[in-house]
């Protein structure tokens, strides 16, 4: 299910980055854009990691579920179109970046 919310995260002009409307040809372009892409999706990831550990949820339906309902990437978009949320405290990124890192090395993201 990551992949297919990560290629949405991407292409999707309503729910991500917009790739899908570039109609760009040329290799030199598309490769600058999935640079900006890949630097964006860091960004939204470190973001998204923060805000969950800070206690940012969104929640969806009625019932409560022990399964998140929203990709990190989504929480972080939701947390910085929210006008009231809260500033991140530093040591909180800090333990973002490091879960990120550890989900790099055990191919969990």
């Amino acid at each position: 299910m990551q992949i297919e919310q990560t290629f949405r995260d991407l292409k999707n002009p309503q729910w991500g980055m917009g790739m899908r409307d570039s109609q760009t040809r040329k290799r030199h372009r598309l490769a600058i854009l999935l640079l900006i892409a890949a630097l964006a999706t860091y960004a939204l990831w470190l973001i998204g990691l923060t805000a969950l550990g800070q206690g940012y949820r969104l929640a969806y339906g009625s019932a409560k579920k022990s399964a998140s309902t929203l990709s990190i990437l989504s929480l972080a978009r939701h947390w910085l179109a929210d006008r009231n949320a809260l500033q991140f405290r530093y040591c909180l990124y800090n333990q973002a970046e490091n879960e990120l890192m550890d989900r790099v090395k055990t191919y969990e993201i």
